[in-house]
């Protein structure tokens, strides 16, 4: 018997279903076993502090919070050709405190009127190492092409949302605040 399990098996050899039911049940009872070692743990011998810390209830910076609703235009119109990130705070939008949020973005872009024209919305914040990919569209004809989404984002205590730009894009960005709720 190999850690406490009933059965051990060879490779190339056919498994009995009785057997392999005996190693989940047995992996099963020492999972519980363990768990329950753990809630009869002797506390006995924790000072005051540790106590206190023990039977406190978690801070309210610790919760995320309820989603608020809100309708602030951020974006509206803006360009995206170009080969520097844009940079906008949303102190203005949200509380005005340390804490992080979370906040729904809802997004549109729109081509140029010209044949294969691309533009897409990619976004993050000072949390994040990557774009998020909000939305995008091409035009295949000489027309506007529009393309629409939604999504949630961390940010920093700095508020703050870059958009990504490119030299291959061509068109505008709209994008609104929809929603935002304290995170942990």
């Amino acid at each position: 018997m190999t850690s406490g399990i009933p059965y051990s098996f060879v490779p190339g050899t056919k498994a009995k279903a009785d057997e392999v039911n005996a190693n989940f049940l047995a992996v099963l009872n020492k999972i519980e076993e363990t768990n329950s070692a753990k809630l009869n743990v002797d506390l006995s011998n924790i000072d005051e502090t540790g106590k206190s810390t023990l039977d406190s209830k978690a801070n309210n910076k610790d919760i995320d919070g309820e989603w608020q609703f809100c309708h602030h235009s951020i974006v509206d119109g803006v360009s995206v050709n170009g080969t520097t990130a844009l940079t906008y705070d949303l102190s203005a939008h949200l509380p005005q405190d340390e804490n992080l949020y979370e906040i729904l973005l809802s997004g549109r872009v729109v081509t140029t009127n010209t044949n294969g024209a691309y533009i897409a919305a990619l976004l993050k914040s000072s949390l994040m190492s990557n774009n998020i990919y909000l939305c995008n569209a091409r035009s295949r004809a000489s027309l506007n092409a529009t393309g629409a989404g939604s999504v949630i984002i961390p940010l920093g205590k700095d508020k703050k949302l870059y958009v990504a730009r490119t030299e291959e894009y061509n068109g505008q960005l709209i994008l609104t605040i929809d929603g935002y709720r304290k995170a942990r």
